[in-house]
């Protein structure tokens, strides 16, 4: 529990609601400059108003594109007065729910079902992203980010058309299979331009979501039922194979004609051949203590020295305890009792500063506040 004092300069108080807000508790966003003046001590106020536009009659109606009198009418009474329907829509915007263009805001969940006329990609690069589940969030965000790259407002549930100078990409979502796919048409420079912006959103996307694992693949040419994952081709590379065998063919394929249409080979060398698509996986290190410490390594051993000094330190309080207590009093042996622990936390942070668990500082201001306990166990004794 936080003392009074804990929580009176900035910092504190900064610390204390950011981890309110981890919590649930509390929604305050410092970071976010449209939000943070605005803190809401009730979370479910804020999904109440989400949940309303998003099943609302008037919105489906609408099929996801709303007006401000669209929201004023599904957010009308006392709970969501006129002056807060703007941080409601804000909110939906920080959590990619949606996007504003000509003062109209569009849901991407609530676009209409049916694909428009997308025109021909015949002629096109091919790419896709196979999950193995496909959450049907992620082209809504997607849309979300990429919003002023779509081309002529051709965008619907599961899909959209983005365009970027004389190059278009369409991109569309089957959550049945599990696949993202993309083709992009125009100048082949430009088409892996456009293609990398899209990959890196989805990446960024990724990343926000725990446990999702997307593989990118690219087709082997003739064989359109046949891919190769991406970054088998970029290991195959930097291991200075020329040639690959698709799984389930005998031909051989030029790895860099797979690879050329996505990235250059300079490209590809300058951000590293073997990367992945998300960030690697590391193996779980311990934290690193505050403090600066700065001593040698912890080891198993040092904590099982630590762990029996403290279990044989409170063995020899306890016996010293019930020994004062029987020779000079209840009173003096607790007050006996006392220094013994004062004695045991400081030998305790003397062995975590030199095995470099702590700082100095830590240290110092841990042996300052068990001092301060003298006091009380002097007063103790008679």
């Amino acid at each position: 529990m936080c003392s009074e004092r804990g929580v009176r300069t900035a910092a504190s108080q900064e610390l204390l609601v950011s981890f309110l807000h981890d919590l649930g508790t509390v929604l305050c966003f410092r970071s976010d400059p449209r939000l943070r003046d605005t803190n809401i001590l009730n979370p479910s106020w804020v999904t109440g108003g989400v949940y309303r536009l998003l099943n609302s009659h008037v919105a489906a109606q609408a099929k996801g594109l709303l007006t401000w009198p669209d929201i004023d009418l599904i957010l009308d009474g006392r709970q969501y007065p006129p002056g807060k329907r703007q941080f409601i829509i804000e909110m939906m915007k920080k959590f990619e729910l949606c996007y504003e263009s000509d003062e109209i805001f569009l849901v991407p969940d609530l676009l209409t079902k049916e694909e428009p006329d997308t025109g021909r990609w015949d002629d096109s690069l091919h790419f896709v992203v196979r999950y193995g589940v496909l959450p049907s969030s992620i082209i809504g965000r997607l849309v979300v980010r990429l919003h002023r790259l779509i081309s002529r407002g051709t965008v619907w549930r599961t899909g959209v058309v983005f365009v970027m100078d004389d190059t278009r990409a369409l991109v569309k979502a089957d959550r049945e299979d599990a696949v993202l796919t993309i083709r992009v048409s125009g100048p082949a420079r430009s088409r892996r331009g456009l293609l990398t912006a899209i990959r890196a959103e989805l990446r960024a996307i990724e990343r926000t979501i725990p446990g999702l694992a997307g593989e990118e693949q690219v087709p082997v040419p003739g064989h359109p039922n046949v891919w190769v994952p991406y970054r088998h081709l970029l290991n195959l590379e930097s291991a200075g194979r020329d040639v690959v065998v698709p799984q389930g063919l005998v031909d051989e394929f030029p790895i860099g004609q797979l690879l050329d249409g996505v990235e250059t080979r300079t490209d590809r060398l300058l951000t590293g051949p073997a990367r992945d698509t998300r960030p690697p996986v590391r193996e779980p290190e311990a934290p690193e203590p505050s403090g600066e410490a700065d001593g040698k390594a912890w080891g198993q051993r040092h904590t099982f020295l630590l762990g029996g000094f403290l279990i044989g330190a409170m063995v020899v309080v306890l016996a010293a305890y019930i020994v004062a207590s029987k020779v000079i009093g209840q009173a003096a042996g607790a007050g006996a009792a006392v220094l013994a622990l004062i004695v045991v936390v400081v030998v305790a942070l003397v062995m975590l500063r030199t095995a470099g668990r702590v700082g100095e500082q830590t240290m110092l201001d841990g042996i300052k506040e068990a001092l301060s306990h003298t006091g009380t166990a002097k007063a103790d004794e008679p």
